[in-house]
């Protein structure tokens, strides 16, 4: 196999039309959830590629702040930790991130990251597309 050495990722963010709280434990546990939401012309970006073994760190990562770390668990960010976790990447990377909008603008941006970045992961790691299958295994 070819071994892929940079993938980009371009993912929609969503805006909500009805419902919501379904991120919220509380509320889901209590009154379960129903969304009716649609993707729109905004997006996150995720660059994944081989980290050269002449820096000093095995990780970098961008997005909102700069990371340099050796090891995947000392990563802050728990989005991009625990998918490094969950798809056993051990690898020296560089990931980052560009968004069209800023964090916390409640259109589902962490989810859109988290989607973005498990297919542009998955697909550095096998060389292959995340199916939509896949992909919601991954995240339940």
């Amino acid at each position: 196999m070819k071994r892929i050495k940079k993938v980009i990722t371009k993912t929609p963010m969503r805006i909500s039309f009805i419902g919501g709280g379904t991120d919220f434990p509380d509320y889901f546990n209590h009154y379960g959830g129903k969304v009716i939401s649609s993707s729109i012309n905004k997006y996150i970006y995720v660059t994944v590629k081989e980290h050269s073994h002449l820096f000093n760190e095995k990780f970098r990562l961008n997005y909102s702040e700069t990371e340099s770390v050796n090891n995947v668990n000392d990563i802050k960010n728990e989005i991009t930790r625990a998918c490094l976790n969950f798809l056993n990447i051990k690898t020296p990377l560089y990931i980052s991130t560009i968004s069209d909008l800023p964090t916390s603008s409640g259109l589902g941006s962490s989810s859109t990251f988290t989607v973005g970045l498990l297919n542009a992961l998955h697909y550095y790691s096998t060389g292959k597309k995340a199916s939509s299958k896949q992909l919601r295994l991954f995240i339940y």
